[in-house]
């Protein structure tokens, strides 16, 4: 006598022809159109954030990305790069990343807070550096 395996099919089972008719399971309201909602900052995140919008404010003379941020947005987009930056909340965004200043300060506490995890512990750090690309930007980073 054989042994059964996965594939193996009843004689008595029917041949599986429209079995799935009228089957969804992917229904449409999973699928939530979330891009259009703003950015929320919660605890550690809020702080950075605040420190960010500072740090471009009182470093937008001795910044030179920031100087060639504030030259970009006075030229009214037509320069070249002008689409990959934009500005929500006194935040700048690169490609859809925050810009963070050139504060050593300000960048050691984002690299310490995606340092290590609660939950895996230190993931090395290629991966911390990959951790933060995710969602900040700052010259030399990639």
């Amino acid at each position: 006598m054989g042994k059964c395996d996965a594939l193996s099919q009843r004689a008595d089972h029917g041949t599986g022809i429209d079995d799935n008719r009228n089957l969804t399971l992917l229904r449409p309201e999973f699928f939530v159109i979330r891009a259009l909602q703003g950015v929320t900052f919660e605890g550690a995140e809020r702080d950075i954030a605040h420190k960010i919008q500072q740090g471009i404010r009182d470093s937008a003379t001795e910044d030179a990305v920031a100087q060639a941020i504030t030259s970009l947005a006075k030229s009214h987009g037509k320069s070249l790069c002008a689409d990959k930056w934009r500005q929500v909340d006194g935040l700048w965004y690169f490609c859809d990343k925050i810009y963070v200043p050139n504060i050593l300060d300000l960048r050691r506490q984002i690299a310490e807070q995606h340092h290590d995890s609660k939950i895996a512990g230190h993931a090395g750090c290629w991966k911390t550096l990959e951790l933060i690309s995710w969602n900040y930007w700052w010259p030399h980073m990639s």
